[in-house]
């Protein structure tokens, strides 16, 4: 919230928004991710993307090599190996925190199932 600054004008609606994504981001990842306001906003639009290519015709024919297929396809792929990325920051701290991430790798998660089922799904879970 300091990046609002104390004075001018600011969309609520829109800052709003963007602080409970990065709080979100924040609980279901780590702290080098919701740190980067870069790397929320990318993840906030590749969502976006995501919820845009549930159209109707991609819903009805899934099999159907539309642009909404494409794009969902794109947008899972940069999610993936976003997240991987900061899976793989993560597992070569020298020292685990508390983030979701460090207590899946403590628990022994490969990085294909973190990124894929725990924090892909919690995504979904918070953002209800």
């Amino acid at each position: 919230m300091q990046a609002w600054g104390v004075g001018g004008d600011m969309n609520p609606f829109k800052e709003i928004y963007d602080l409970v994504f990065q709080m979100t981001v924040r609980m279901a990842t780590c702290h080098e991710l919701a740190s980067d306001a870069i790397s929320v906003q990318k993840m906030s639009d590749l969502y976006w993307k995501l919820e845009m290519s549930a159209t109707p015709v991609a819903l009805l024919l899934p099999w159907f090599p539309g642009t909404a297929k494409k794009n969902k396809i794109q947008a899972t792929t940069d999610l993936y190996i976003m997240i991987s990325h900061y899976v793989d920051v993560r597992r070569k701290a020298e020292v685990l925190g508390s983030d979701l991430i460090d207590v899946l790798i403590a628990d022994g998660e490969s990085n294909s199932n973190i990124v894929r089922v725990r924090v892909i799904l919690s995504f979904v879970q918070f953002t209800r």
